[in-house]
């Protein structure tokens, strides 16, 4: 398999390829909370940015987030192939916050 990787600029950082075309911000807490709505047709991208430490779960209008799915860091950046899935669950590590969610296409 070969990998593609992205341009960079001057500074060797990567340049982002994808535009942003929503935008969604969920609040969590100790209890499972996914996003209100689904992502936007065409969205294949979805990069997540949560403002404590959380563990988050893709799928559909029913998915819930426990403490054994996917950990992620307070303020870590990352970037998914969403597939199929139309939402994302949300549940806090040890505080409550914020998952900031940016679809791209």
């Amino acid at each position: 398999m070969v990998q593609t990787l992205l341009p960079r600029d001057a500074h060797n950082t990567s340049i982002q390829t994808m535009a942003p075309v929503a935008s969604q911000a969920r609040s969590f807490t100790g209890t499972t909370a996914r996003t209100t709505q689904d992502f936007e047709t065409g969205v294949k991208v979805v990069e997540l940015r949560p403002t404590m430490a959380c563990f988050i779960k893709f799928g559909d209008g029913t998915v819930e987030a426990t403490s054994s799915d996917f950990f992620l860091l307070a303020s870590e950046r990352v970037t998914y192939h969403i597939g199929t899935h139309t939402r994302v669950a949300v549940i806090q590590d040890t505080t409550g916050g914020t998952l900031h969610i940016t679809e791209l296409a």
